[in-house]
């Protein structure tokens, strides 16, 4: 398997599953069962992501992120009735959500998880040809963004298999915490 292919697997099989207007049953914590909207864009073309790439030299752009954008320009994942879910931006979106704390610190972000935070690229990892170069940042940009230690097709693949949860927190409840944390 090379790069880019588990990102179009991974969204040729999402696309399987999606029924009527774009909705998929998730099944979340605690049982909860709902009906959540996918929402694929567009793809776009070789010149478009050239285009980006030729004016935005500074944001180097990973192959399986580019491979993203030629099967879908943005996607909205497991978006519930009240506006919550995660957003992956189109290419040219990406530059317009630069906040200045996340490029001053070495990111760009590619993805919105909403009212939690982002899901960012560090320029430097890809400058360096590292391929865990995902990190994630929260809303408030407090703490300092956290190594996903994947790139972004399988931190895609992962997202979709969760059905939108947090899986990179996941580790951090042991049976003792979890109680604690989830008291009614």
């Amino acid at each position: 398997m090379k790069i880019g292919d588990l990102c179009e697997l991974t969204l040729t099989g999402l696309k399987k599953r999606l029924g009527e207007n774009e909705s998929i049953d998730v099944q979340n914590k605690k049982g909860l069962v709902r009906s959540l909207k996918c929402t694929f864009k567009p793809s776009v073309t070789d010149d478009k992501i050239n285009d980006f790439k030729n004016k935005t030299p500074e944001l180097p752009l990973p192959k399986d992120l580019e491979v993203f954008y030629k099967m879908s320009n943005g996607l909205d994942l497991f978006v519930d009735d009240y506006g919550g879910g995660i957003f992956i931006f189109p290419i040219e979106d990406v530059n317009d959500n630069l906040y200045p704390l996340i490029k001053e610190n070495g990111f760009y972000p590619v993805a919105h998880h909403r009212d939690i935070g982002y899901t960012v690229v560090k320029i430097q990892d890809i400058e360096e040809g590292n391929p865990n170069y995902l990190y994630f940042l929260d809303d408030a940009m407090i703490d300092p963004a956290y190594p996903l230690n994947m790139n972004f097709e399988l931190w895609l693949e992962r997202l979709i298999l969760a059905q939108g949860n947090q899986f990179w927190t996941w580790n951090t409840f042991t049976a003792e915490n979890y109680y604690r944390a989830n008291r009614s």
